[in-house]
């Protein structure tokens, strides 16, 4: 496929190499032209507008956020304005589902494709083509781009039609990695403000993946979590007397907030 790339950040600059090694013909845009010279002497092309990556099949956008998207898609010599009839612009983004929605529309009214496709996984992963990848789109649209998904990912998973599907799913994954961080930044300071005794973290954490943390595997836990027969309250369903007290605001040992407070929308929407 004829495709451009648009975005060379840290996660961008691995997928984009991945798609070059897989035989794809490539196009890349960054807005810091020097991070393409490493693509260039692989294979890629480097172009100095956005509207020169949208001359293809398909354009993939990698970039930090909303405004971002916004900038890239629907400014002057834009993604919208650029990108062919029949042509596919495939969001790799962590984005809001209301610029999702947006985008789709968008894309429809001009007669293009829009799939939402945003990934999970660090910089490391993303070189290393090991990225999950959540889908969602028109059918024709994301049958057309399982070749670049093949190339960069591991797995991809499939939402259906509707695209903002799709960021809405990314969004639940990194507001879970958020709150088990918080879940467990609270039992670390549980255990590491007690008195007389205070908890060493290493320790902790060695007991804690060893044993407790191992229920908490999908595996185990799925058809509980689905009949909604786990609670993540201060009483912890199959545990009450281990949980009392935690939840008192007098209690000395731990500071407790919801893990949901916590996250702002920046948090939530970092990839």
């Amino acid at each position: 496929m004829r495709i451009g790339f648009i975005g060379l950040g840290r996660m961008g600059v691995g997928m984009a190499a991945n798609l070059v090694a897989s035989g794809q013909e490539v196009t890349v845009y960054n807005r810091s032209p020097g991070k393409a010279h490493g693509l260039v002497e692989k294979g890629a092309r480097a172009v100095a507008q956005i509207a020169e990556a949208c001359r293809g099949d398909a354009v993939l956008s990698m970039l930090s956020d909303d405004a971002a998207v916004e900038a890239v898609v629907f400014g002057e010599g834009g993604v919208l304005a650029s990108l062919r009839e029949g042509a596919i612009h495939v969001s790799l983004s962590t984005i809001s589902v209301a610029l999702s929605q947006r985008l789709a529309a968008a894309h429809a009214t001009a007669g293009q494709a829009y799939v939402a496709a945003p990934v999970l996984g660090r910089p490391e992963a993303a070189a290393a083509a090991k990225l999950f990848i959540v889908a969602a789109g028109p059918p024709h649209a994301v049958e057309t781009c399982s070749p670049l998904f093949e190339a960069i990912g591991q797995r991809t998973f499939h939402f259906g039609a509707q695209a903002h599907v799709a960021n809405l799913i990314k969004l639940s994954g990194n507001f879970l990695i958020g709150s088990a961080i918080e879940a467990l930044g609270e039992a670390m300071a549980l255990v590491g403000k007690a008195e007389p005794t205070p908890v060493p973290g290493a320790p902790y954490l060695n007991a804690v993946q060893g044993t407790r943390l191992r229920d908490l595997r999908p595996t185990d836990r799925g058809p509980e979590v689905r009949a909604r027969r786990v609670r993540c309250t201060a009483g912890i369903e199959g545990y009450p007397s281990r949980a009392r007290g935690c939840g008192d605001p007098g209690h000395t040992h731990a500071t407790w907030k919801p893990a949901a407070r916590s996250l702002d929308g920046a948090n939530c929407r970092r990839r």
